[in-house]
């Protein structure tokens, strides 16, 4: 598409970096102690992420990918599709929208089976778990902020399913950061919820 913006790095960056400093500091109250001990692994996924972003094609991107802007005839002919709400359409790495589609906010996603019974093309699948972590920390991000600035709370109860898809895209080798989010993030996510909902 002619004159179509490009996503830049440092927006990227920027939306990932909302995680923390809205999600986990704004949202949630973990102290400003256990995110900093976090921080340099923070950094770490966000910078790999960056890189790995770079390195995929980039495309005419939708951003906003997900089951609800997706519609499908009645009878469930595949063969007719409508995509809807384009307000975020950039060129951008194509890793963001192969994650909506693999790692959709309402299913819990099991890596490990998806690799291992070759249900998906490794490349594709890269492209995906990258373009997942970029997404899910902005969406985690972006969702809290509704709530905080304008009380907006009936997307909270997807904040879970997409902490869980974001940690399950990150790497093995991010170890200590994986823990943290399911031992403390994980814990204080739930814990909000039951207090507003």
């Amino acid at each position: 598409i002619p004159n179509l913006k490009k996503i830049k790095n440092n927006e990227l960056i920027n939306q990932m970096e909302t995680f923390e400093s809205v999600y986990l500091s704004g949202y949630l109250c973990i102290s400003p102690l256990e995110i900093a001990a976090q921080r340099k692994w923070l950094q770490k996924l966000w910078d790999e992420t960056i890189e790995k972003l770079q390195s995929q094609p980039w495309v005419n991107c939708h951003t906003d990918l997900e089951g609800r802007n997706i519609l499908i005839k009645h009878d469930f002919d595949w063969d007719t599709m409508y995509l809807i709400d384009y307000q975020d359409m950039c060129i951008g790495p194509i890793g963001i929208d192969l994650a909506a589609l693999i790692f959709d906010h309402y299913y819990v996603h099991d890596v490990g089976i998806l690799k291992d019974k070759e249900i998906i093309d490794n490349e594709i699948f890269e492209y995906a778990r990258w373009g997942a972590i970029q997404r899910n920390m902005r969406i985690l991000g972006t969702l809290s902020n509704l709530y905080l600035k304008q009380n907006r709370s009936f997307r909270l109860p997807d904040l879970e399913q997409i902490l869980l898809n974001l940690n399950s895209a990150i790497p093995e080798n991010h170890a200590e950061l994986k823990s943290f989010i399911m031992d403390t993030v994980h814990i204080a996510n739930n814990k909000k919820i039951k207090e507003i909902l």
